[in-house]
């Protein structure tokens, strides 16, 4: 016990299973300005577009649903992964006329599409290869709500139909 007004202090270094510093990171954790999305027509990239004026790419996948059961013998329930559900990414992007109309061309023909999802540069431990995640999808765009005192936006409903890939760098395409 202490007194009132005295403080209380102690010190966690060398405690048994404390986490330390690594030292020998190569990367810090960096913010998310400089995140890219970019669409191609195929997997390896090919005629690969950016997608400017992106204000936000939701979590690109869940983990599995659980499974819970339990047995006669127990009085408590286990759980085991199940299925991942199917999920639709909503992104918002800044209204560009010129991109609007690129991508409800794509829309509407219902093409499906690879999207890239490209980590800051900084964050890569080798020099131009930093975490992209790709996965196949078609994509729906339509106007945002419209506010006093905000700005004009679509927003870009992916439909993914394939797994979420771990990538290093953007794939690079001959021409």
């Amino acid at each position: 016990m202490k007194a009132a007004g005295m403080q209380l202090q102690i010190t966690l270094k060398g405690i048994d299973g404390m986490a330390e510093f690594n030292a020998d990171a190569k990367t810090t954790p960096k913010g998310t300005m400089r995140t890219e999305l970019w669409y191609a027509k195929s997997g390896d990239g090919a005629e690969m577009k950016q997608i400017f004026m992106v204000q936000e790419i939701p979590k690109l996948e869940s983990a599995p649903e659980q499974i819970t059961y339990t047995a006669l013998e127990s009085s408590e329930e286990f759980a085991t992964p199940g299925k991942k559900k199917s999920e639709t990414l909503e992104v918002p992007v800044l209204y560009v006329a010129e991109q609007h109309k690129e991508l409800k061309t794509i829309s509407e023909s219902h093409t499906r599409v690879w999207f890239f999802v490209k980590l800051p540069d900084e964050t890569a431990a080798e020099s131009g290869k930093p975490l992209t995640y790709k996965f196949p999808g078609t994509l729906h765009l339509a106007g945002d709500a419209i506010s006093d005192g905000n700005m004009i936006k679509d927003t870009i409903t992916i439909y993914k139909d394939g797994k979420v890939e771990e990538t290093e760098g953007l794939p690079s395409v001959e021409p």
